[in-house]
């Protein structure tokens, strides 16, 4: 009979019985107690680390270091080995270590709860998990964010390489999925780790893996029980196309906003700008024009044209001149929400010189040949083409080297409304257009693009204009507002997002290469 001192008189005669009739020895119960009896210092260290203290709150490498005055990797030396041997208990320790032999094993094991009855031990599984690191180091603890704990074999798989893995698999599961995801196991833990498990190791970690996600709710498993990740996130842009589907005729945002959200209470889109958005990103949906409807492109006699390509074409199709309720009349066939003034605003703004305006209210077209001899042409003040906007536009730019804003100059204000209403579509513009305007836009993203940005440009340059004549910083007392200004955009450096931050580098690039060491010293200092 083997005598323990850490065991009561009673607990001993208990052993006693226990090995006269022959009954398997609880090993747990007596490593479990000899493991609180134990006071050396490693033990202590061990017992913070696994949380099997009197707190039961599991202590960091640093806090063991500030509580036992060693260094971190001390600490870490010890919490990877285990106890001392010590042969008072090393048949004990033995049965303890060799409880699982499987390279990974979760807490919700069934065998964590036989261990708990047959020991009389109240632990968590995680706990029991930790008592058995103690007397085997080759095993490790993990426990994940959502409290499920892993006792995992260190020389089949290490806690950093799974940690990992744990990480990379629940960011996986949480990602937006608009169809079902199949996971094969070993290939992610293979691509992950890199390491080379066995066959039957790699069943092992795949098993206890496919366990543990199984218990979520949106997992399954298929017949080559392999993990499904059921879709968690509606296609909305699909969607929305199924709603003008069933529809079968056009719809204005506003009825597709309510359509889809009584159809899908759960997946709400929170404005109709967004409805919006979605339908742009759908190559199945055309919208018809201006008139704020939209269509399927594969309904047959759905006019997707805008109402300026489709007056020409209604002139062309007529041998004389329309009077303008004549050819509003005839627009309204497709765009039925038009009006005779909208009509005329197009026609007297004559893009390209493409309508002819004739006494007694008719609209021709310019250059078609009508064979009625008293037509008289009636001259119509021209608005300014696209290109001759465009022309301006590059020429302020070129000239002011920056974008216009809104200010007190009327005519750079028209420049810069005129942009903004292409840009948003108020103002009628082809396609390629546009792409110019964005092109000669994207070549001028590192020109000042509003009046926030050029202000802070000319700050930039009357700084730099300072410290080439006099050699100095703004001072307080000469240059306060530019002082002010300076010393407020250090401290707001890489804030902006935009124009401002490569202003400013600029700046300071200058100032380091061109003022004298003691001051480039002080704007070190500043910088810091």
């Amino acid at each position: 009979m083997h005598l323990y001192p850490f065991l009561t008189y009673s607990e001993q005669a208990h052993l006693g019985v226990i090995e006269i009739l022959g009954k398997e020895l609880p090993s747990m119960s007596i490593w479990q107690k000899y493991v609180n009896w134990n006071s050396k210092t490693t033990a202590c260290m061990l017992r913070d680390f696994y949380g099997l203290n009197s707190e039961r709150k599991c202590y960091s490498v640093q806090e063991l270091s500030n509580k036992y005055n060693l260094t971190n990797e001390r600490v870490r030396q010890i919490t990877m080995s285990g106890l001392p041997e010590d042969p008072v208990v090393s048949m004990v320790r033995d049965n303890v270590s060799r409880l699982f032999t499987e390279p990974m094993v979760g807490s919700w094991d069934s065998r964590w709860n036989d261990i708990n009855m047959q020991n009389n031990l109240n632990y968590t599984p995680r706990e029991i998990m930790a008592l058995i690191c103690m007397a085997n180091s080759d095993y490790g603890v993990l426990t994940t964010e959502s409290g499920v704990s892993f006792m995992v074999d260190r020389s089949k798989l290490g806690l950093i390489k799974l940690r990992g893995v744990l990480k990379k698999i629940e960011t996986r599961f949480a990602l937006r999925r608009y169809d079902n995801e199949t996971i094969e196991l070993s290939h992610f833990f293979n691509t992950v780790t890199k390491h080379n498990l066995s066959d039957d190791e790699m069943k092992e970690i795949c098993d206890v893996m496919s366990t543990y996600l199984l218990k979520r709710d949106g997992v399954q498993t298929n017949k080559d029980n392999q993990l499904v990740f059921e879709h968690n996130s509606l296609d909305r842009s699909l969607a929305i196309e199924r709603v003008l589907r069933e529809k079968g005729t056009p719809m204005s945002v506003n009825e597709i906003f309510a359509v889809y959200n009584n159809t899908h209470p759960a997946e709400k889109i929170d404005s109709q700008s967004s409805v919006h958005s979605y339908l742009l990103r759908n190559e199945n949906v055309i919208s018809m024009g201006k008139r704020g409807l939209y269509a399927l492109k594969e309904w047959p006699d759905i006019y997707s044209g805008c109402l300026k390509d489709h007056i020409p074409e209604v002139l062309d199709g007529y041998d004389r001149p329309l009077t303008l309720s004549e050819l509003t009349a005839k627009v309204r066939e497709n765009f039925p929400d038009t009006n005779e003034k909208s009509v005329s605003t197009l026609i007297y703004a004559n893009p390209d010189g493409l309508y002819e305006v004739f006494v007694g209210n008719l609209v021709g077209l310019a250059g078609k040949n009508y064979d009625d001899r008293e037509l008289k042409v009636r001259k119509v003040k021209r608005r300014e083409t696209f290109n001759e906007r465009m022309d301006n536009f590059m020429k302020f730019v070129d000239e002011e080297g920056r974008l216009p804003y809104t200010n007190s100059n009327e005519e750079e204000s028209s420049l810069d409304r005129w942009r903004k209403n292409i840009q948003c579509g108020k103002v009628e513009a082809s396609e390629s257009q546009i792409n110019v305007l964005n092109k000669y836009l994207k070549e001028s993203s590192d020109l000042p693009q509003n009046g926030q940005e050029h202000i802070f440009r000319e700050k930039c340059r009357m700084v730099r204009k300072l410290a080439e004549e006099t050699g100095r910083l703004p001072h307080n007392r000469h240059n306060s507002n530019l002082y002010v200004w300076f010393y407020k955009s250090l401290k707001q450096r890489g804030t902006w997002h935009d124009n401002r931050d490569m202003y400013f580098e600029d700046l300071l690039e200058y100032l380091q290469g061109h003022l004298n060491m003691a001051l480039r010293q002080n704007l070190n200092l500043v910088d810091k």
